[in-house]
Order: C-alpha cells, then sequence, then structure tokens
C-alpha cells in the first residue's frame, strides 16, 4: 500500500509541474504574445509531453524498463489522451462558449485522474506478466 501511496503522491506531484506547463504556455502565448488560443493550447500541450514522459519514467513509476516500449506506449497513450483533451477543450472553449483556460483546466483535471491508471497498467509496467498482457 504504501508503494501505491507514493506513486500517487509522485504522480501528483508530476502532474501539478505538468499542469502548470500546460496552463502556462497557453497563458503566455495568448496573453503575452497574442497567439489564437486554440494554437497556444497545442503548443502547451505539446511541450508537456517530452517533460511528462522523463519524469513519468524516472521519477513517479521509476522503471528501467525497455525505453523503446515504453516511449511507444507512452507516445500512444499521450497522443491519445491530448488528442481527446485538445477536441476536449475546443468543445468547451469555442462550441460552447466556456472561457479559454476554464475550458482548459476542466478537460485536464478529467484526463489527470484517468491517465494515472492507464501509465501504471500500460505504459509503465511492473512485472512480465502485467508486460504480456500489456503488449500492443
Amino acid at each position: 500500500m504504501q508503494h501505491y501511496l507514493g506513486e500517487g503522491i509522485r504522480y501528483v506531484v508530476m502532474s501539478c509541474g505538468s499542469a502548470l506547463l500546460t496552463l502556462g504556455v497557453p497563458f503566455t502565448l495568448h496573453e503575452g504574445l497574442s497567439v489564437p488560443p486554440d494554437i497556444a493550447v497545442a503548443v502547451g500541450l505539446s511541450a508537456a509531453f517530452v517533460v511528462n514522459f522523463t519524469t513519468a519514467r524516472a521519477y513517479v513509476f521509476k522503471k528501467n524498463g525497455p525505453v523503446a516500449t515504453q516511449l511507444s506506449r507512452f507516445a500512444l497513450v499521450s497522443v491519445l489522451f491530448r488528442l481527446t483533451e485538445y477536441l476536449g477543450f475546443l468543445l468547451l472553449y469555442r462550441f460552447i462558449g466556456i472561457q479559454y483556460m476554464i475550458a482548459n483546466i476542466c478537460v485536464l483535471l478529467t484526463s489527470f485522474c484517468i491517465k494515472f491508471f492507464v501509465y501504471k497498467i500500460f505504459v509503465f509496467v511492473q512485472s512480465k506478466q502485467q508486460l504480456q498482457t500489456a503488449r500492443i
């Protein structure tokens, strides 16, 4: 139980840093440089990818498995999550009319809760048995 609690706490820490990056980049680009919100959010999500993989692997789950396998799975999961997040953002921002930062926060909080379990059971698996069942 202690192990899972530690991973959970580290995931929250990583996610807070990621959220600051994911929210800070669009805010800076849009408010400071007048980049349209839909482009600014896409840039923020892309920047978070690199930081998240490195941090999740080395700090949160502390897995030394095959980098190529973990990176390919992380990329697949990230693309699917980021695409879903971006579409969710566009739905809230463009079609419903929610302010862009509020829309972005809502989407990211929902994603945050689901992503931990996907990372744990698919990307950064613990045993050979889990690796076998998680193979693409």
